[in-house]
Order: C-alpha cells, then structure tokens, then sequence
C-alpha cells in the first residue's frame, strides 16, 4: 500500500475520530452536570465502550471535560462518569492574570514585537515545564491554553491542525500588533521541544477570534 494511501487512511481516521468526540460533547451536553458514564456515553453515539473511553480520554487531555468515580450503585470498581466542562462558567487558573498583566505591560512599555515574543516564548516554556504531564505535546498546549482563558477549539486534518481561540484574555487590554506576538510567543514557547510548530497566527478582521496553524515536522 503506498505512502499516499496511507496517509489519506489517516486523514479519514483522525476525522471520523474527530466526529465522534463532537457527537460525544454533544451527549455530555445533554446529560448536564450529572454528566454520564462510559457505559451511557457509548450507547449515547453507538461506539463500542473501549472506543468510548479512548475518545473520552482524549476530551479529558484537551480540557474539555472532567471525570469522578461513581461509587453509587452496583458493587466492585466505581464507574466512571464524565461532565463537560461549561467554558463560559470554567474557572480560569492564576496565570491567566498574569498573562493580562504582561499584556498590559507590553502595550504601556510599547513594546516591539520582537520583544513581545521574546515575552510569551519565555512564559510558554514555563508554563510547559510547570505541567509536566503534558510537557510538549499537541493536547498539552491546547488545554493550557483552556486553562489560560483563550477557549481554544481544534480541527485537525492530517499532520495541520487549526487551533481557534474564541476568547482572549488579551483582548480585553489591547488589540495591537505586539499583544498578538505575545500570543504567538505563549505558542511557540510551550512547543520548543515538541515535534510541532505554530507555521501562522491570524486574527479575524472583526477581532472576533483568532486561528494558529500547527503543523508536525
């Protein structure tokens, strides 16, 4: 089988992989903060439980959702239940004022974007050395970023993956070009040791969100 087989196998896997976690979130929703069990959940979207707990815990390293024992009930192992977290409502870690604060400074110091960068690569590689469980990885960097305020969403189509960023707590100090190289600094600063790079960050002419382009190399 050729290599662009292969690949194209891969595509199709890694979408059909994606579909199932959005018909997952979309169940977890429903449930609301009673959440559901993997049991429910695979019989909620028609997967098998072991494809169920591999999907879920996926959407657990993205930040996306929360898991407890469930010790209520039958006798032997607790299940597992899982609750979607609600990111309007979710609780942002202390760093996110930190990142406010560096943003402030870099718009009063008026600094060059250069600088900023220098900045946020300097705070991402912190920030990844601080969460050693997901110490350059893909999933580490989209949920810090979670944790940090920006509401990332992910849509990955082979070795690229679109990183969207519907809030940003930047946002609210300023919205010029040295904030945004800050931003890519936090990006490029938690990948320096993975095998993936930012290749592109835009804003969207409305200043509603912003998109990064991650590729694999």
């Amino acid at each position: 089988m050729s290599a662009l087989v292969h690949r194209d196998i891969r595509r199709l896997t890694r979408r059909e992989g994606a579909r199932t976690r959005d018909r997952i979130r979309d169940a977890l929703a429903t449930a609301g903060a009673d959440g559901l069990t993997t049991d429910a959940v695979a019989e909620a979207v028609g997967v098998h439980p072991n494809s169920a707990r591999e999907h879920l815990a996926q959407l657990h390293a993205d930040g996306i959702t929360v898991q407890s024992d469930d010790r209520s009930g039958a006798v032997g192992r607790p299940r597992r239940r899982h609750v979607l977290i609600d990111p309007a409502a979710a609780t942002l870690d202390s760093d996110t004022a930190t990142v406010e604060m560096l943003g402030a400074l870099v718009n009063h110091a008026e600094l060059s974007t250069e600088v900023a960068t220098v900045a946020g690569v300097e705070l991402g590689r912190r920030r990844a050395l601080t969460h050693t469980a997901d110490t350059a990885t893909l999933a580490g960097l989209v949920a810090d970023q979670r944790r940090l305020g920006f509401a990332p969403q992910i849509d990955a189509d082979g070795d690229t993956t679109c990183i969207s960023f519907a809030a940003c707590p930047l946002r609210a100090v300023t919205t010029t070009d040295s904030v945004c190289a800050l931003h890519r600094g936090l990006l490029d600063g938690w990948l320096s040791q993975s095998d993936h790079q930012v290749t592109m960050l835009v804003a969207d002419g409305d200043g509603a969100a912003c998109h990064a382009l991650v590729t694999a190399h």
